[in-house]
């Protein structure tokens, strides 16, 4: 909990700016502050350097996460192994409360306290994946932010429950072409 009592929610991605411009500064103290701290690398090879260098600083963030979502595409980038069981075990390892391995159409692998889960996505006519990540995990964190409690007392129950509602979320989100001056009313 923050200093006026209200919950911190911190969403990394690296999408644009890559490493070298986020601020790094903090992140000990938003974690004595109760904060939950969400992480999607969200990795794309033209915005970096060299994989080396995004493995590095990608890699580094794991330590500071409660909350991880990683495409099955980034597995063996973030822990050098390529299924999603043993890529999600060693991110629990290393002190990340939930991992989240999205699988496209396949649907998510949840890994928590109580082992992990394989849970199948929706059936859909998809039209553009773009997006799609992040429109399962907006729905899985609204999911959780909703719920009010830290993400290492969730059960197994629950996070597959939210899981279910990241991958409808996604699973419509791909039914649609969708430019982003479309979603300016959103803003308003």
């Amino acid at each position: 909990m923050g200093d006026d009592g209200d919950d911190y929610w911190i969403y990394r991605s690296y999408l644009r700016f890559g490493y070298q411009h986020i601020c790094l500064g903090g992140n000990d103290d938003w974690k004595e502050k109760g904060s939950i701290i969400s992480y999607d690398p969200n990795y794309r090879a033209s915005l970096w350097q060299d994989e080396e260098t995004a493995k590095k600083h990608m890699r580094s963030l794991v330590p500071y996460v409660d909350i991880m979502k990683i495409s099955d595409e980034e597995t063996k980038l973030l822990t050098d192994k390529e299924s999603p069981e043993e890529a999600a075990k060693i991110l629990f390892q290393k002190g990340v409360k939930i991992v989240i391995v999205t699988l496209g159409s396949d649907g998510a692998y949840l890994y928590c306290q109580d082992g992990g889960v394989y849970i199948p996505g929706f059936l859909s006519k998809a039209v553009d994946t773009n997006g799609a990540g992040d429109s399962f995990v907006g729905g899985f964190l609204y999911c959780i932010s909703k719920d009010g409690k830290r993400p290492e007392v969730f059960t197994m129950d629950e996070l597959e429950e939210y899981v279910r509602f990241g991958n409808a979320v996604a699973s419509l989100c791909v039914e649609k072409k969708v430019r982003s001056r479309q979603c300016r009313h959103l803003h308003k």
